[in-house]
């Protein structure tokens, strides 16, 4: 949930939150670099959900999509998670993505955001 916010904030913002974070390992997946860290935030933005694969602990798996305000702002996240067991990251996705964007988006739109059009 947290990469879901922090993929949307604007760049100086993000710069002074990325040197302060503490990448040390959480969970067996656990992004231990900025560097890494600033790829996988580049590929949120990209997808519009954000990914987390037994990064905080281990068996957690979840997924999450931005709420943004109605200037845009992303003020918080909607989050799946689940336990391991449940299956693949790739079905994860497949399976519940789709619906994290959507009800995500439409959170959005109850709190006054305007999607772009197209």
């Amino acid at each position: 949930m947290g990469k879901a916010i922090l993929a949307f904030l604007p760049g100086d913002h993000l710069d002074d939150l990325l040197e302060r974070i503490d990448f040390a390992p959480r969970g067996p997946n656990t992004l231990t670099g900025a560097k890494a860290f600033r790829h996988d935030l580049d590929r949120i933005r990209a997808s519009g959900i954000a990914v987390n694969d037994e990064e905080l602990a281990y068996g957690l798996r979840s997924i999450a999509a931005p709420i943004r305000a109605h200037n845009g702002e992303v003020l918080a996240a909607l989050n799946l998670a689940v336990h391991r067991t449940t299956g693949t990251m790739d079905e994860l996705l497949a399976r519940f993505g789709p619906a994290v964007i959507r009800t995500a988006k439409e959170i959005s739109l109850s709190m006054g955001h305007r999607l772009p059009p197209g």
